[in-house]
Formats: C-alpha cells, structure tokens, sequence
C-alpha cells in the first residue's frame, strides 16, 4: 500500500513542477516579456478564507441573536452580538476585496487590470502612482485611484520597478 502512496506522490510532483516553473517563468505570447501577476499572497489569502469560513455562520449566528434579543432589550448581549456581526462583514469584505483584485503587468507600454469577471487594459503613460511608505503604493488612472497594492501582494517589487520605468521613461520624453 506504500508504494502506491509513494507512486502517488512522485507521479503529482512530476507533473506539478512543470506547472510551477511555467507559472514563474511566463511570457506572453506577442513577444519575450514577462507577464507578472500581481495578486495578494496565497498564504494570506487561505488565512482570509479559514477566517471567512469560521466568522461567516459565526455572523449569521450573531445576526439571529440580536434580533433575539431586541425584544429583551438586553443591551449588553447586543452589543456583544453586533461588534461580532461587523467583524464578520469585515472580514467577508477584506476577503471578496482580496480575491477579486489582480492586477496583470502585460508589456513595457499597458497594464491589464482584472477585478472579478471585468479586466481592462490601461495605458503606462496615463497611470500614475503614490507611494505612501516602502511597502504600499496607491495607483492612480487619469488622476482617479484605482486601489493600494501592499507588500502582501505577489510580485510587488516588480510592479514597483514596473512604475518605476514608467515614470523615468516620462521624464526622458519630456526633455
């Protein structure tokens, strides 16, 4: 029976690294550079869903109590009850917020932004960014923010080079 386990797990590895190196080394198919996808960290985010699977019925729970305990008007558990609900919403919020937001650095001129079901494909020179500290950068598009990309997101080094580049290939236009 051991051999089959191990059999199992040489055979999912030998077929899984292929997958990795390709998914790290990626390029596009119009020419040689680099397409990096920029997404929150996959550890955070199984945090985020085992908090969003624990606080969601925990929620639900607190929601069918508090109306319970309107009538009694015991204030306390009320309180208790609410600030449980609005973790909950937090956290369902910051969960949805972080899955759905990817962003997809195409090639040296555009950017392709995908939020759930939507992607647009905006152009470097009209992007924008402030970076409020080393590790969070607000993107702005036509002076309208778009959304903050932090540390805990994948590959925000290069996204950071990325804006970088942007901004001094402006500054060699202008002169």
């Amino acid at each position: 029976m051991g051999f089959i386990y191990r059999s199992a797990f040489i055979i999912g590895i030998t077929l899984l690294v292929p997958v990795i190196i390709k998914y790290l080394t990626a390029k596009s198919k119009e020419d040689d550079t680099v397409v990096y996808t920029v997404k929150m960290r996959g550890n955070m985010m199984k945090v985020l869903t085992i908090m969003t699977m624990i606080c969601t019925p925990l929620g639900v729970m607190a929601a069918v109590a508090f109306f319970s305990y309107l009538p009694l008007k015991d204030w306390e558990n009320m309180c208790y009850t609410a600030v449980v609900i609005f973790v909950s919403i937090a956290d369902f919020c910051m969960w949805k917020h972080y899955k759905e937001n990817k962003i997809v650095v195409l090639n040296d001129k555009k950017i392709k932004v995908i939020k759930g079901r939507k992607s647009d494909t905006l152009s470097r020179n009209r992007i924008t960014y402030r970076k409020i500290n080393s590790s969070k950068i607000h993107l702005y598009y036509k002076d309208k923010k778009m959304f903050t990309v932090t540390r805990q997101f994948d590959n925000f080094e290069n996204l950071e080079r990325w804006l970088k580049n942007s901004e001094s290939e402006e500054s060699h236009i202008t002169q």
